[in-house]
């Protein structure tokens, strides 16, 4: 699922920003977008899980409490990559680590904004790919060895993606054929799971596939509308991702106080269902007002464009 989401974080970044490039203000805008998209509930449910760790010290674990370093609270709140005392990349919210990606193709991507599209796309496709070669070094720092991983690459294919999408759009043919596709991705599964030396790509190839399917041979346009729930699930899906893991506090310890522990299926139905509850619940008592509000704010402070002279 996390490669999925890296593949379709570059994906969308070129493709709702391909005409932004070289535009004065365009960087900006398109970082100051991100970060009230992004920032304000993960430092909400950051701090949560701070005061979580804080309780659950006082009740007599002090697992998660040993995480809460000064400097880990202020990388965890800057999105600035460590590896923690268990020698995991994870900040206080743990399942943040894939932020720290996000931002840092955020502003890599806004970086990009301040070149023509080409140019730009060149420059931002070699910085992703030098630094993934350059991991291959025996990097000391914990931000350096995050960010040479070759995760990065995720990104490129996203970028990849979008820009055959565009020459697509463009081209009036917008989607690709199912038949021509499927066969393509069958044969390439069969390879990876057929050749040992590939596995370790394996879950980046999937996710190519996947999202490559999704974007390429379905119309962006579609004569009928997508199905309601999967909107719902779609806007609420980053409310869902951060907020899920607060669920096991309550869920694990009743599951195995009235069930032994056992029951495996009614379990994962329980984890899903209040997943989802709480994941919906969040964004439309959290996540939409409170980014609704930054948004009004953050457009009053934009600079009206001046009057043209008549």
């Amino acid at each position: 699922g996390v490669r999925i989401f890296f593949v379709i974080s570059g994906f969308i970044m070129v493709y709702i920003a391909h005409d932004a490039f070289a535009k004065p203000g365009a960087p900006g805008r398109f970082l100051a977008a991100r970060i009230v998209r992004v920032v304000p509930l993960y430092w909400l449910l950051t701090t949560l899980q701070i005061l979580v760790f804080l309780l659950l010290a006082r009740l007599g674990d002090p697992s998660g409490a040993a995480l809460l370093s000064v400097p880990e609270v202020v990388k965890s709140y800057f999105f600035i990559p460590y590896f923690n005392l268990y020698a995991q990349h994870r900040p206080i919210l743990s399942q943040g680590w894939t932020l720290n990606y996000e931002m840092f193709f955020y502003l890599a991507f806004a970086a990009s904004l301040f070149l023509r599209r080409t140019l730009g796309l060149l420059v931002l496709v070699a910085a992703l790919l030098g630094l993934t070669v350059a991991g291959t070094l025996d990097w000391q720092q914990d931000v350096m060895r995050a960010w040479t991983h070759p995760i990065l690459l995720e990104f490129v294919i996203g970028i990849a993606l979008a820009l055959v999408k565009l020459h697509l759009v463009r081209s009036g043919r917008g989607v690709l054929l199912f038949r021509h596709a499927i066969p393509a991705c069958l044969a390439l599964i069969v390879a990876v799971t057929a050749f040992p030396l590939a596995v370790p790509a394996a879950h980046t190839l999937v996710a190519m596939l996947t999202v490559g399917l999704c974007v390429l041979c379905v119309d962006a346009n579609p004569a009928r509308p997508a199905v309601g729930i999967m909107v719902v699930l779609g806007n609420a899906s980053y409310s869902l991702y951060l907020s899920h893991s607060f669920i096991f506090l309550f869920v694990d310890p009743l599951w195995r106080k009235l069930l032994g522990g056992h029951y495996l299926g009614f379990y994962f139905l329980l984890v899903t269902s209040t997943a989802l509850a709480l994941g919906y619940l969040t964004y439309r008592c959290i996540e939409l007002p409170m980014n609704g509000f930054l948004r009004s704010a953050l457009l009053r402070r934009s600079p009206r464009p001046a009057p043209v002279p008549r």
